[in-house]
């Protein structure tokens, strides 16, 4: 009988996610998907450890439009920087 694994399974899409950095300490997930709404339809945002985040959007197209609009812009009077989202590999 073969097991089944509860695998967390990514739902990132990675065409469709950008890539944040150099995000303020206080940066929350609302903050981003204000900014995020700015230049598209963002679909979700997330803050991560390290003063990064990420934002998904509902097309592609939006997604490389935030890349090319939101890059340098401030976030609570810090310049963040933005591109496309690429997975890490494991090492």
């Amino acid at each position: 009988m073969k097991k089944s694994f509860n695998k967390k399974r990514s739902f990132i899409i990675h065409k469709k996610t950008i890539y944040v950095g150099n995000l303020a300490d206080n940066v929350k997930y609302a903050d981003l998907l204000a900014l995020a709404n700015q230049v598209g339809s963002p679909v979700w945002a997330e803050v991560h450890r390290g003063n990064k985040g990420l934002i998904g959007y509902s097309t592609e197209a939006d997604a490389k439009k935030a890349i090319n609009a939101l890059n340098g812009a401030q976030l609570d009077g810090v310049y963040i920087e933005v591109s496309a989202y690429t997975k890490k590999s494991k090492s």
